[in-house]
């Protein structure tokens, strides 16, 4: 700030005329009155004039508003004149450019200005003034104040520290458009955070760390002092996630790993903890320690490892970090493995290999094969392939040769010498293969002729190989079974399927190798009867007088196929049904609700199988049969026995018997229904003709009627004239409901001839 003499004219003359009471008028003390001035911005001068003066109107606030302006100080009065008057030639020359209207901002003064061209003139002052002081009041002495009012800026403190962040929060200006700007200081290092406003979160602090703040009020090119540096320290914590490990160094079994020390966050790092992954997916912990770098050995080489770090102080352990790679570095490989002949000719050999169980960590490049001549071994092969063909030999000669492996770090060890012999020359095939001796079902006696040799080769052994066909045009089929035979010229084959063709090759083998085939020889063996058949089963339900069966083939047909089927049906004793190439029969004309047995068998060429196991089936229920032989036996006049046989029931028991009887002439009319097998008709007419059957009833439904039995009635006496009365003796009076007549009276009402009528009194 400056100082009283350094301070512009027109600012002391302000500053006179805000302590001088005599402007005060009428309102209430100054000293303890909230007084602001208004400045009104109307412009600023255009870019590249001499100074950035903000043409201000100046009013102050007072308990009571409406009071009118007094202005005792005739110099403050030319002062606001002049002002008025430099903001015309301002807005005349158009310098006023995007600025806020109106800022408001505390004073101590009772002097009040009031913009020119939007107010009243104040009235003119008897007492004259410094133009060349009212003049620099315009320019230097506005800033000023501004100036002063921007670095009152109070209540500058820090609140909710936490371990990365923390609060700023001040005291607004009461001024618009201010902004205010946050200078943070850490160390060396400092930042300026522009247009902020309060309360302002300082983020991604560090933990543990002292910082100083302050804070400035802008107003366009106008800045207050900074406030009093607010010192503050965030809280601690566990340490920052620590970067990547990295290699330090490596070899073929071992790597040097170190890492960066990680932040310790307000609380020193008591040690750090290496985590590995040797390519398994399984993170364990390798190290401990306050160092950082640690040397990892018994590594396979040329292979990658993974780790991650975290540290450890008093408040925990910090994340993991990142993963990190190292390599251990790369050797020499292994000799290849299992060297060995693939092929040999009279002329040339076919060496193959397995590559080495140790690549030295790295990706193999190729082989070489040395061959031994008598000038020492010589390179005759690189390449890339696991095998080598050795050209120009000489015919049943022993060659020796090994092998190298190379990748990027150089060539193996030589592999162990390997010694291969070419081939002498190939023999040529048998002929004239046969079988021999009886023809059998599981075995065959192979027969050949010899090949004539050149030279002195001598037949080591021959080899034949068995496999089966379907047909001789059908091609091969089934595994290849071999046999080998010494200076026979024949062999028994045994192990062989009935009633199957094979194809029988024969090749000689000889110190030059084993020759060519014969020509292909099929047989076939003898077949043999077929295995038992499953039992039938029923296609569909059993109905009461059939079956309708069906069968499956038998699981082995012998070698032969199946010419015929036999069915055979047991009621009393076993008959034959069926015998045909079909597997369904209709067995029918059966009795119902009765229980027969069944079983079949099957014949090949070779001659019948065994019977299948024997299962019963059941004929369904029906209605039983009709009852037999009715018999009616007269019971006198008036009633009748009838007596039956029993019914065969068909597979449902008989619940009832129903007796119909009727008159010549007339309808059937049931008389009885009950278990019988007898029954009394009651109620018959003297004398007539009946007719009678008689039924049968289960729950499957009633039988057929029986055949019809007639009946004739005996007659009977005639029975007592109704209606007769005797009235006196010997007088005899009839009567009905209209009259009563004498010696009337009407006969019997059973039929049959009436000789007398006998009157007895």
């Amino acid at each position: 700030m400056t100082n009283e003499d350094e301070r512009p004219k027109a600012a002391r003359t302000n500053e006179a005329a805000a302590s001088d009471p005599s402007t005060t008028g009428s309102t209430s003390n100054s000293g303890n009155s909230d007084h602001r001035v208004s400045f009104h911005l109307q412009g600023a001068l255009a870019t590249g004039s001499s100074s950035h003066f903000h043409h201000h109107t100046f009013r102050t606030r007072s308990e009571n508003q409406d009071a009118p302006a007094r202005f005792k100080d005739s110099r403050a009065n030319e002062q606001a004149e002049k002002l008025r008057e430099k903001l015309r030639e301002k807005q005349l020359s158009g310098a006023a450019q995007n600025l806020p209207e109106t800022i408001v901002i505390p004073c101590q003064g009772k002097c009040r200005f009031t913009n020119a061209t939007t107010s009243t003139s104040p009235p003119s002052s008897s007492e004259g003034g410094n133009d060349e002081d009212s003049s620099n009041m315009s320019d230097d002495a506005a800033d000023e104040v501004l100036q002063r009012f921007l670095s009152s800026v109070s209540s500058f403190s820090v609140g909710s520290v936490a371990s990365d962040s923390a609060v700023l929060m001040w005291d607004e200006l009461d001024i618009e458009g201010c902004v205010y700007s946050v200078t943070l200081t850490q160390g060396k290092t400092v930042s300026v955070l522009e247009d902020v406003e309060t309360p302002h979160v300082l983020g991604e602090l560090i933990p543990g760390t002292n910082y100083s703040a302050s804070v400035v009020a802008k107003l366009g090119s106008i800045s207050g002092d900074a406030t009093d540096p607010l010192t503050f320290e965030t809280l601690s914590t566990e340490p920052s996630q620590p970067l990547p490990p990295r290699p330090a160094g490596s070899t073929k079994s071992s790597v040097q790993v170190k890492w960066n020390a990680s932040s310790p966050n307000g609380s020193p790092i008591l040690h750090y903890n290496l985590h590995w992954d040797q390519g398994t997916g399984n993170w364990k912990e390798l190290h401990s320690s306050s160092e950082r770098q640690y040397k990892v050995t018994g590594l396979t080489p040329g292979t990658e490892y993974k780790f991650t770090v975290s540290a450890v102080n008093e408040l925990g352990e910090s994340l993991r970090s990142e993963e990190g790679s190292c390599r251990t570095a790369v050797g020499t490989p292994n000799p290849p493995t299992c060297i060995y002949l693939g092929q040999a000719s009279e002329t040339g050999l076919v060496m193959r290999w397995s590559p080495p169980s140790d690549t030295g960590g790295a990706e193999l490049l190729g082989y070489t094969v040395e061959q031994e001549t008598e000038y020492g071994f010589i390179v005759i092969y690189n390449g890339e392939a696991q095998e080598c063909h050795v050209t120009d030999l000489s015919r049943s000669t022993q060659y020796r040769f090994r092998v190298f492996s190379r990748n990027v770090a150089g060539q193996s060890k030589a592999s162990a010498v390997v010694t291969f012999t070419t081939r002498a020359g190939l023999p040529p095939s048998p002929t004239n293969v046969r079988v021999e001796g009886r023809e059998r079902s599981d075995a065959a006696l192979i027969a050949w002729d010899a090949p004539v040799l050149e030279g002195d080769q001598q037949i080591l052994r021959y080899n034949l190989k068995v496999s089966a066909v379907k047909e001789i045009d059908d091609g091969y089929s089934g595994c290849v079974k071999e046999f080998h035979s010494t200076d026979e010229k024949r062999l028994l084959i045994d192990g062989l399927l009935p009633g199957t063709l094979y194809r029988t090759l024969v090749t000689v083998v000889t110190a030059g190798g084993e020759g060519p085939p014969s020509t292909p020889f099929i047989f076939k063996t003898r077949p043999v009867c077929p295995s038992a058949p499953a039992p039938p089963s029923l296609r569909t339900k059993a109905s009461p007088y059939s079956f309708n069966l069906q069968w499956n083939p038998p699981s082995y047909l012998g070698g032969s196929n199946i010419t015929k089927y036999t069915l055979e049906m047991y009621k009393d004793d076993w008959a034959q049904m069926y015998m045909g190439p079909d597997t369904v029969f209709l067995v029918s004309s059966l009795l119902p609700g009765t229980t027969y047995k069944f079983r079949v068998r099957c014949n090949n060429s070779a001659g019948a199988s065994l019977y299948s196991n024997t299962i019963p089936f059941t004929t369904a229920p029906a209605p039983p049969a009709p009852p037999l032989n009715p018999v009616v036996v007269n019971k006198g006049p008036y009633a009748a026995n009838i007596t039956w046989q029993e019914s065969v029931t068909h597979g449902a028991p008989i619940t009832s018997y129903t007796v119909e009887m009727c008159l010549l002439g007339g309808s059937f009319q049931e008389i009885y229904n009950g278990p019988g097998p007898s029954c009394v008709a009651r109620n018959l007419v003297p004398g007539s003709t009946y007719y009678c059957v008689v039924k049968a009833n289960s729950a499957v439904g009633p039988s057929t009627p029986s055949e019809v039995t007639m009946y004739c009635s005996p007659p009977a006496p005639p029975g007592v004239p109704p209606n007769i009365v005797l009235v006196g003796d010997h007088v005899i009076k009839y009567w009905s409901r209209d009259q009563m007549l004498d010696f009337y009276w009407f006969t019997g009402s059973n039929a049959g001839f009436l000789s007398d009528n006998v009157i007895k009194c």
